[in-house]
């Protein structure tokens, strides 16, 4: 599901600014940032299995499979297709 700081900060019932900066001082990350990270871990889970790059981008909540690619490639230097290679070659 889509998620969005100002319906975080409003369950915690404080605003958005301080939700965020209080986030990054937590978890030493912005709450954007945690979350595309939590993606593409579960990407990551997605890509050993049979599904599609459309398929994964979606289950993990990307509008679209650019952006998801763009995303991946930037977090790991490789592109899901490269990763799901690397990871039939190590099994």
């Amino acid at each position: 599901q889509p998620l969005s700081i100002q319906e975080l900060s409003r369950e915690v019932c404080i605003s958005k600014y301080h939700f965020t900066r209080l986030f990054k001082d937590i978890y030493g990350v912005s709450p954007y940032q945690f979350l595309k990270t939590v993606r593409i871990e579960k990407a990551k889970e997605l890509l050993a299995k049979d599904y599609s790059i459309q398929e994964i981008s979606d289950k993990i909540g990307f509008a679209e499979s650019n952006s998801f690619i763009n995303a991946f490639k930037a977090c790991t230097n490789a592109y899901p297709t490269e990763f799901r290679n690397t990871i039939s070659k190590n099994e």
